[in-house]
């Protein structure tokens, strides 16, 4: 346990980021996303957020599948949707990724069997129709960044030192 700060460069991450993003890194695009929807660096968007995110999970990106489902469940930035938030943990979750999979079953608890048959509907649909087939998000549209000093400003910890024997 270390009682010293870590230093973030959100700038630097940002750029990073973007630069991978550009490459159409799925990866990136998740980590923008998270970016946008913590307000690390950039302003709080969750419209940004979940553009990023949609982008990555239309890939086949799990992480950015379950968050998306996950925000649905909740109603983070846009209307509560049960339906959609089990279609994206039901994706994750078909990617073996257990937390999407956790997720999907204690939600489909709070869902009537009518529902749960809608939302495998509109898995099929969203598989036949969206998976895939939505463009890159970040070509040349500017993307907004905030000032170092705002930032919080925190060091790594560093691993220790095995001496030799």
């Amino acid at each position: 346990y270390s009682t010293e700060k870590s230093l973030i460069d959100y700038d630097k991450a940002f750029s990073y980021y973007r630069q991978g993003a550009q490459r159409n890194d799925l990866g990136s695009y998740h980590a923008l996303a998270q970016m946008y929807q913590k307000g690390q660096g950039v302003p709080t968007d969750m419209g940004n957020a979940i553009k990023y995110y949609q982008y990555a999970a239309s890939q086949n990106f799990a992480p950015s599948q379950y968050i998306l489902g996950i925000i649905y469940a909740n109603g983070e930035g846009v209307p509560r949707d049960k339906l959609t938030a089990y279609v994206w943990l039901s994706l994750a979750a078909n990617q073996q990724l257990k937390v999407a999979e956790d997720a999907r079953n204690k939600l489909m608890g709070t869902m009537s069997l009518t529902d749960i048959e809608k939302g495998r509907h509109q898995l099929i649909e969203l598989q036949q129709n969206t998976m895939g087939k939505i463009q890159p998000p970040l070509g040349n549209a500017p993307v907004e960044r905030v000032s170092s000093a705002s930032q919080t400003q925190v060091k790594p910890r560093r691993k220790p030192r095995r001496r030799r024997q």
